[in-house]
């Protein structure tokens, strides 16, 4: 949510709800878009799509938003993508910068500052990790130990994180 507008994905595409007129609509300023090519911002390729956040320190002249993804680069050998993408709405651009992590089924995105926080298994292990990553799509690094439980980030402030897990 973010300047009382709910953004949220549903099947492929982007779409939002403003509370105060109800308009739900895809997010995308061209009328004349179909929204079912890669050249539409709001529409995303076939996958999973995880977890969607609103980049507040960058959207006052346009909203600015990350989605987490999962998808299948084909369907020979079932290789999966996951990754996070940005979409400038403002300058109707979306890109694919942390394509090909070594996760899956990345989630819970939270940005402070230069940096994401997300919850997500590994490609080999599928056992939860807390990672952090630079706004840059680099540096991926894992802050909690691997474990058989779910984590949930429960907040960032002053350069800690908190988290629970399974166990409380």
């Amino acid at each position: 949510i973010y300047d009382n507008i709910l953004y949220f994905t549903e099947h492929n595409y982007l779409k939002y709800t403003r509370f105060d007129t109800g308009e739900t609509a895809v997010l995308c300023h061209d009328p004349l878009c179909k929204h079912d090519t890669d050249d539409c911002i709001a529409y995303l390729p076939d996958g999973f799509f995880y977890h969607l956040v609103v980049d507040e320190a960058v959207s006052k002249s346009g909203v600015v938003l990350y989605v987490s993804y999962s998808y299948f680069k084909n369907t020979t050998d079932f290789e999966q993508i996951h990754g996070i993408a940005r979409i400038d709405f403002a300058e109707g651009k979306r890109e694919m910068f942390a394509d090909g992590l070594d996760c899956s089924a990345i989630n819970q995105v939270s940005i402070v500052g230069d940096k994401f926080y997300f919850i997500a298994t590994g490609t080999d292990d599928y056992y939860y990790k807390i990672f952090s990553l630079d706004k840059n799509g680099r540096n991926l690094t894992q802050l909690t130990e691997t474990a058989e439980i779910n984590y949930l980030l429960c907040a960032i402030e002053d350069g800690y994180f908190y988290y629970s897990d399974d166990f409380g």
